[in-house]
């Protein structure tokens, strides 16, 4: 990438990987790229953004501005930037650019209406961008910086692959909204995102100071909870991931000082957990 550039995300396809980051620094404060490279080597096939190759309509909000989130299909790479007025605030910009040659095919919004906010309009960076034969998914959270526990929202917002319109059947208005839930106590945050044809799975936490994770399931096609599963208070986890085989879910999280990669069911999230130990501790800097 170069001196200055900080990797975001990774996603990849049968004709590559693609890698998207950005830089501070003189002359380009914030600018985006994205780069493919070779699935077998590593080698730079092409780079779209600042020292690399634009494609048409690329140069806008600062190129690339905070190019964050990335998921890929056969047809285009998938982006959700950071709001453009900064981290937290405002909707979240959409785009899909072409595999090869970084032409911008579409520029939308990720999520319309949002719920009332004691701040404003108030998104977190989008945490993840997926993508299946039926839609892109973009999930952030609606956190209210006054009233966070109370206030704070997970959100899912469905868009069409060809052109980022919204899919109205999709919770409402194309975004599903989940604020925080007695049952779980520990949904106001949101930090992973995998998809299938099963569901939309979810891992998030509470925004109290614990971050005790959980596990939400819901529809792919109309965006209603299928199931929600909370974790014992053992877990303190604020950076977790998820992802899915054809059977399974697995997780990272860290409980009691000690990170683990988990397995569940997806009919309930069941049984869990076990775990096998990542060699990742946490240290509190006094030893």
């Amino acid at each position: 990438m170069g001196t200055g550039w900080e990797q975001y995300d990774i996603a990849v396809n049968s004709s590559g990987i693609y890698i998207s980051s950005y830089y501070y620094g003189a002359g380009c404060y914030g600018c985006g790229r994205i780069e493919k490279r070779d699935l077998t080597t590593g080698a730079l096939i092409a780079a779209f953004g600042p020292g690399g190759t634009f494609g048409n309509g690329i140069v806008e909000e600062g190129t690339l501005i905070d190019a964050y989130r990335i998921a890929v299909d056969s047809s285009g790479v998938y982006l959700a930037k950071k709001p453009n007025n900064g981290w937290s605030v405002g909707p979240v910009p959409i785009r899909k650019l072409d595999l090869t040659s970084g032409n911008q095919l579409f520029s939308a919004t990720g999520f319309t209406s949002p719920p009332s906010c004691s701040i404003g309009s108030c998104y977190s960076p989008p945490r993840r961008v997926a993508v299946d034969s039926a839609g892109m998914y973009i999930l952030a959270d609606h956190a209210d910086d006054i009233q966070p526990t109370i206030n704070g929202k997970v959100m899912v917002a469905k868009r069409a692959l060809t052109d980022g319109s919204i899919i109205s059947t999709f919770g409402s208005n194309g975004n599903a909204v989940f604020p925080p839930s007695s049952t779980i106590n520990s949904s106001s945050l949101s930090w992973d995102m995998a998809v299938d044809t099963s569901g939309i799975y979810i891992i998030g936490g509470n925004m109290n100071g614990s971050y005790k994770p959980a596990i939400r399931k819901i529809s792919a096609s109309d965006g209603s909870l299928i199931w929600e599963k909370p974790f014992t208070s053992s877990y303190n986890s604020q950076q977790s991931a998820i992802t899915l085989d054809s059977t399974s879910i697995y997780t990272v999280m860290q409980r009691s000082g000690i990170w683990y990669v988990e397995k569940y069911e997806k009919t309930g999230g069941g049984p869990g957990p076990s775990g096998v130990d990542c060699g990742v501790r946490m240290y509190d800097g006094t030893s």
